[in-house]
């Protein structure tokens, strides 16, 4: 029995050793010069029938173990016989067993070193890759006729590795370029993953930035991008007609914009009419948005169904400073955290804002709206429209926000004298041009409003109304007490403009003129009526002027004052008192009646 398992292990082993040595031997001849010329030509004359245009490569290597097929230099021309496609390194994983029934079964791609040149020279072009994606449309299964003895190619496609991938993309004056180090697909784990390692990708239209000359615009310009990141994917199922995948995490950072996305991940579900995004999170340095569900209607042509969309409540904790170089320099210093949240839906040109509530994180600031943008395809076109149904400001929140900017800060003391401020309104913005109206409840008394931003012309402009409004309390003016009226003002906001008055005579005080029409107000205990005022100011002075006219007397008086924290301090100038035309027609009348009386008695 002994001598049995002898002569049986003998017999295995030396069967062994006859396939290694066999397939040790297949394996040199397939890598001889000759074995590997005929199998080059052949894999080049395969792929060239494949595609429909010249495919060349500088040498083939053949792994009958793993039954891998390398080729090495390859270049494939577009149909205008210039250089596409050029890669170090493309080695396929076949099933030789499939060569039996003159077809060749690709398992796994894995490519090193990819350059891709791809070019569409006008709209109307064809793009010179369209024939490869045509190739791959058709039928990789259609059976070859009889006499045929080309070889089909069956995709079975399990695991794909592109290493060091680097695309251009000229289109008209545009160009585009794109890189990444690793691109993974691996379809043998249950879940099928997606991984992007070191990916680049630049535009540069061949136009100066959008920004150019005008710092008061951010960076942000589809024209000028250099983003570099890393992002991977799962795809959990698919079908024909749906796809369930997952973002599970992504980075980009454009050095050119200043966007940094620390991280992007969500759920996605895919339909044929429909798209759902779920647990959406959007992360930057000190930003971060999340909502549960998004719900997307995608779009056809042939059902004439547009794109729309509508999201669950969305929260976040921003801080603004975040999006300031690329969409608004003037948020440079705001480092005030606040909360968000917010309903939204919309279609391709537009948003709209059922709810929207910001608020800082101690809630002494809230606001809450409803709004809408319009027209978000034309810049000339946009507008932004949005109605503030509550806004609450506690003492001191007000100036604590104004200083989140940049800008010159005028008449801050008064700001905060104003205590609390509730407001109701609405604004409007349109190209180069903003409206704010609304109603104010503040410390010191109600105010209605309405003002304009002109951005062709460079003024604000409006006017307020007020009720039994303490102006005194408010300018810190001792005498001063309540006031009833209406004012009108303009103010000069051209920083060309400014700048050169400043320049010539220095000064603190805004440009521009008051004109207001006080019903009755107190000063120093004595009640006035039916008053006057104006105010004329260069930026370095302010002039004023009261007038209160009576059926028969004028009382006028200047004051001029070249600070609005030291209103206090104003200087009143040349009081009087005259008569009105009507008052002094009856003191010429008086006169005569009077002479005629003396002359009589004469």
């Amino acid at each position: 029995m002994r001598l049995k398992k002898k002569t049986i292990f003998k017999i295995l082993g030396g069967l062994f050793l006859s396939i290694l040595l066999i397939l040790g031997g297949a394996t040199f001849l397939l890598n001889t010069p000759s074995m590997q010329q005929r199998l080059l030509a052949e894999a080049t004359h395969l792929l060239s029938e494949r595609l429909g245009t010249e495919v060349k490569a500088d040498s083939i290597s053949v792994n009958f173990f793993s039954q891998r097929l390398s080729l090495y230099g390859l270049n494939v021309k577009d149909q205008k016989g210039q250089d596409m496609l050029q890669m170090k390194e493309l080695a396929i994983a076949m099933n030789l067993k499939s060569l039996w029934n003159n077809s060749v079964v690709v398992e796994d791609v894995e490519t090193d070193g990819i350059k891709a040149i791809l070019r569409k020279d006008s709209l109307d072009a064809v793009a010179n890759y369209q024939f490869i994606i045509d190739s791959l449309r058709s039928n990789p299964h259609k059976v070859a006729p009889k006499d045929s003895k080309s070889k089909k190619i069956h995709l079975d496609i399990q695991y794909l590795s592109l290493k060091n991938l680097h695309i251009s993309y000229a289109r008209d004056e545009r160009l585009l370029t794109g890189s990444f180090k690793e691109l993974l697909v691996d379809l043998k784990k249950r879940k099928e993953q997606i991984s992007i390692e070191g990916l680049r990708y630049q535009t540069d239209y061949h136009r100066p930035r959008k920004n150019t000359g005008r710092p008061h615009r951010g960076f942000f310009d589809p024209g000028h991008y250099d983003i570099v990141g890393d992002m991977k994917w799962t795809v959990h199922t698919w079908s024909d007609d749906s796809i369930k995948t997952s973002l599970d995490q992504c980075h980009l950072n454009d050095s050119i914009s200043g966007i940094d996305l620390q991280d992007l991940h969500f759920d996605l579900a895919i339909g044929k009419k429909t798209a759902k995004v779920s647990n959406l999170v959007v992360r930057q340095k000190n930003t971060e948005l999340t909502t549960r569900s998004a719900l997307i209607q995608l779009p056809s042509k042939k059902e004439g169904r547009k794109l729309s969309y509508t999201t669950d409540t969305i929260h976040g904790h921003v801080i603004l400073q975040d999006i300031s170089r690329a969409f608004a320099p003037a948020l440079s210093q705001f480092k005030l955290p606040l909360k968000l949240r917010a309903l939204m839906y919309g279609e391709a040109d537009s948003i709209s804002f059922p709810y929207a509530r910001v608020s800082t994180e101690d809630n002494r600031l809230q606001i809450s709206s409803t709004g809408q943008l319009r027209h978000l395809k034309g810049k000339h076109k946009l507008i932004m429209n949005f109605n503030v149904s509550r806004m609450l400001a506690r003492k001191g929140v007000a100036e604590k926000v104004i200083n989140q900017f940049k800008s010159k800060k005028l008449m801050m003391k008064q700001v905060n004298r104003l205590g609390d401020i509730s407001y109701t309104g609405s604004f409007d913005i349109v190209w180069r041009h903003e409206e704010f109206r609304g109603h104010l409840n503040t410390a010191v008394g109600p105010l209605d409003f309405s003002f304009a931003l002109d951005g062709n012309s460079k003024y604000l402009s409006g006017n307020a109304s007020f009720k039994e409004l303490n102006l005194g309390q408010a300018l810190d003016v001792e005498k001063l007490g309540t006031v009833n009226g209406k004012g009108y003002f303009k103010i000069d906001i051209s920083k060309v403009r400014t700048a050169k008055m400043r320049k010539n005579k220095g000064g603190k005080l805004p440009i521009g003129t008051v004109n207001a029409t006080i019903d009755d107000c107190s000063y120093g205990g004595i009640h006035l009526h039916n008053l006057k005022a104006n105010i004329d100011s260069d930026g370095a002075e302010a002039i004023g002027e009261v007038k209160q006219q009576g059926r028969l007397l004028e009382f006028h008086s200047k004051f001029a004052f070249t600070d609005t924290d030291k209103l206090n301090q104003l200087v009143i100038i040349k009081p009087g008192i005259k008569f009105t035309k009507k008052g002094t027609a009856q003191k010429e009348g008086k006169k005569k009646k009077e002479r005629k009386k003396k002359e009589k008695k004469e």
